[in-house]
């Protein structure tokens, strides 16, 4: 305990083969590695690999590299949100593969624009996975039930806490193999962010790019913050794709309603319009006029 030396430091020169366990603290994260100095007769890729300890045993996490491979960008094939003027807005909808980020303060109807695209996807025959970090399974449904969304959505409660990069990606890619999705939500980025160094956050984030890049998996995110000008200035916001940014102006007068604006910021690959536009929230979630 507390050695690096292996036994009485004679085995390791006996053996075929040495696999070492090893693990560190990093504020509340654990990270649990295994590493294999020795495998005699095989050729070790990769000397070093993170593992997590599931009710299945030990899962050995193989990541991506953080480098894209040379592949052809096919924007033919969208996928229509549902809003007509959002859609007209992005170009046509959002393509498939595409990360599209919707970001804004709170109370700026991010969580209702992602179940308004979420349900009118899965009306389209699209299988929907939708993370929720903020709130429960039952608070995402009755929102659902209210603004008169339906559509068979695959809905995810999870409780934001400390995991590395790797264990967010596994955990979302086993959701992914389970429910075979060709959309994903995760709402929302800014809870998920909290309990991650940035650093360790945009490697997060960068993994779920290969990932949902790989599959051709439509990626939405939500993300809170205070202006777009707040997040452009953020280190992740060049991996976005499409980048959605609600703002709302209070009421000045008593007897007036607040106003909802929403702006489609960029659209990579598509003719977007950078018009800035009204909304409401009501039958059928997001309307924009």
């Amino acid at each position: 305990m507390g050695k690096k030396r292996v036994g009485f430091g004679v085995e390791e020169f006996v053996v075929d083969g040495v696999i070492v366990l090893e693990m560190e603290r990093k504020g509340e994260v654990i990270k649990r590695y295994l590493t294999i100095p020795k495998m005699r007769g095989r050729r070790i890729v990769k000397s070093a690999y993170e593992y997590i300890i599931t009710n299945e045993g030990i899962d050995v996490l193989s990541v991506p590299e953080l480098e894209f491979t040379e592949r052809r960008i096919d924007t033919s094939e969208r996928f229509e949100t549902g809003i007509p003027v959002l859609d007209d807005l992005i170009g046509g909808g959002l393509y498939k593969g595409s990360i599209t980020m919707i970001t804004g303060p709170t109370g700026s109807g991010k969580t209702i624009l992602a179940l308004t695209i979420a349900s009118n996807m899965a009306k389209k025959g699209k299988n929907v996975l939708y993370i929720t970090f903020e709130e429960s399974i039952g608070a995402i449904q009755e929102a659902m039930t209210k603004l008169g969304l339906t559509g068979n959505i695959k809905i995810v409660a999870m409780v934001p806490e400390a995991k590395t990069p790797v264990q967010y990606y596994a955990t979302i890619r086993r959701l992914l193999d389970e429910t075979s999705s060709d959309v994903l939500v995760i709402d929302s980025l800014s809870a998920m962010k909290s309990h991650m160094d940035e650093r360790d956050f945009i490697k997060a984030l960068r993994y779920l790019q290969l990932l949902t890049k790989e599959r051709g998996i439509t990626f939405i995110l939500t993300h809170t913050s205070r202006s777009a000008e707040g997040f452009i200035s953020t280190g992740f916001s060049t991996l976005m794709d499409t980048i959605i940014v609600l703002d709302y102006q209070l009421p000045q007068h008593p007897g007036e309603s607040m106003k909802r604006r929403i702006l489609v910021l960029k659209s990579r690959h598509s003719e977007h319009k950078p018009l800035l536009k009204e909304f409401y929230i009501g039958e059928g979630g997001v309307i924009i006029e």
